[in-house]
């Protein structure tokens, strides 16, 4: 969750308090377990397994209606706290590459916002005691998965391409993203792009719009070759990107799922743009020669 406006209203140690007291309260109202949380200055990760599925949206609803309500009170304030929707993202418990790399993403959120160098000696042991107790399925043996040993063909094609590509929910975050993907959009590292990033619509592309846009054309046709849009960089600035994506079925979790590579065509885009404010200027210059007045010079009033 992330608060209204993006407003850092998180900072204070007693809105943190809080946090933690709401969520114990609403664990006693649903039953639910709480594996991770990271609280930041200004939104909120979760990583909750409901004991019924369909009653997350009950949870979310009543955990931030009743922290929404105490932390107006504490701050004197009556707008909206939180943004209106939350982002949630659901796997089976057995995927244990998948919790894993949902708690690596979740205790990493303060280093990829420059909060601190890395993981402290603290968190590497609440990670560890996290994973030994995750329903204890991180440690089953698995024959059909790869030795850890041996290196990866799809991990080494994805972390040297040239080209950017990413991983994306309908719901508008990131699942994954490659290196080159994060150097397009100016981010230090995969990982803070991925961490940064709460809603692509809006975090993402200059237009919002053309999220919506993107995926009524997916929805249609399943792929899309040449989407041209302005994005919004980690820096703050712009650039012209085109996206090949495609709609997928993730038939594990149920889901469909965005696949895109990105080319940045930035430079192509401003030659154009010269190009074309060259040729209006000679136009102009021509279209003025030609209509303008001769003879007037030297005429006496």
């Amino acid at each position: 969750m992330r608060c209204n406006n993006r407003e850092f209203k998180l900072v204070r140690l007693e809105c943190r308090e809080v946090l933690l007291y709401a969520l114990n309260q609403c664990r006693e109202k649903y039953a639910f377990k709480l594996y991770s949380i990271c609280i930041l200055s200004n939104h909120v990760h979760y990583l909750i397994k409901p004991e019924v599925a369909n009653e997350l949206p009950r949870i979310m609803h009543w955990l931030n209606w009743y922290t929404a309500m105490c932390f107006n009170r504490m701050l004197n304030r009556t707008e909206h706290f939180w943004e209106q929707r939350y982002h949630s993202v659901g796997f089976p418990s057995s995927d244990y590459r998948r919790v894993l790399n949902t708690l690596r993403y979740i205790h990493a959120n303060p280093k990829a916002a420059g909060m601190q160098r890395g993981f402290s000696l603290i968190l590497a042991g609440i990670l560890s005691m996290i994973l030994h107790n995750f329903d204890r399925c991180l440690y089953t043996p698995n024959p059909d998965l790869p030795n850890p040993d041996q290196p990866n063909p799809y991990e080494q094609f994805w972390n040297r391409a040239a080209a950017g590509m990413y991983r994306a929910s309908v719901s508008g975050h990131f699942l994954e993203v490659n290196p080159a993907y994060a150097e397009v959009l100016e981010y230090d590292s995969a990982l803070q792009l991925v961490g940064t990033v709460t809603c692509i619509a809006y975090d993402v592309y200059q237009s919002p719009t053309r999220w919506s846009e993107l995926l009524t054309y997916l929805h249609q046709e399943r792929t899309i070759q040449g989407f041209e849009s302005l994005v919004w960089t980690g820096k703050g600035t712009v650039r012209w990107v085109t996206e090949c994506v495609r709609l997928v079925s993730d038939e594990q979790n149920g889901r469909y799922i965005l696949e895109g590579v990105v080319h940045d065509i930035t430079d192509r885009r401003r030659q154009a743009l010269t190009r074309e404010w060259t040729q209006l200027n000679q136009t102009r210059d021509e279209s003025f020669k030609r209509h303008s007045f001769k003879g007037y010079e030297g005429v006496k009033g």
